[in-house]
């Protein structure tokens, strides 16, 4: 498995991060290098959604503490997490992605569709 960690910046500060977990078969399909930082986060940004026939989605929202991953964050400031699995063509899993997003910076809307 490959681990890999991307950062996400508004104004100077931290809003949002990333951790996305691939299977090490993609490095040598792909011919991508660990060291080459820039191509790692593209492919883990991009390059698995692009694959992706559809994306398992569950969203939290939690009070920040000492294992968030957004740099300066205050204890108790609201963290929206988005646990994403990307998932290929016959349900075969492409990856694990579990985002912190700074609640004061984003938001969503959610719209709902009659059955009839």
């Amino acid at each position: 498995m490959v681990f890999t960690s991307t950062d996400y910046f508004s104004n100077g500060r931290q809003v949002a991060n990333t951790v996305t977990i691939f299977d090490a078969e993609f490095m040598e399909k792909f011919q991508l290098d660990m060291n080459d930082i820039e191509n790692m986060k593209e492919f883990s940004t991009y390059g698995l959604y692009r694959m992706a026939k559809h994306a398992k989605t569950v969203f939290n929202v939690l009070n920040a503490d000492a294992d968030s991953y957004i740099a300066g964050i205050n204890k108790n400031e609201p963290v929206i997490i988005v646990e994403e699995i990307l998932v290929e063509e016959g349900d075969k899993q492409l990856s694990y992605a579990k985002h912190q997003l700074l609640g004061s910076m984003y938001r969503f809307s959610m719209e709902r569709k009659s059955h009839m």
